[in-house]
């Protein structure tokens, strides 16, 4: 399940969003090509992830 929680304050004053898969799955934005193990955006930007079924390997 993809998860979204509260990450900080950027210095222009948003919140920051740390969005991750809660099955240590990587996440893919939506729309687009890009994958990563977790994702932090400003609140404003609203960005959708959707998990993907490739485990995060950790060396």
């Amino acid at each position: 399940m993809i998860i979204k929680k509260f990450y900080g304050v950027h210095p222009n004053g948003e919140n920051l969003i740390k969005t991750y898969s809660n099955q240590n799955l990587y996440i893919k934005k939506v729309g687009t090509n890009q994958i990563y193990s977790e994702a932090i955006d400003v609140e404003s930007n609203d960005c959708d992830y959707l998990e993907t079924e490739e485990p995060i390997v950790e060396n």
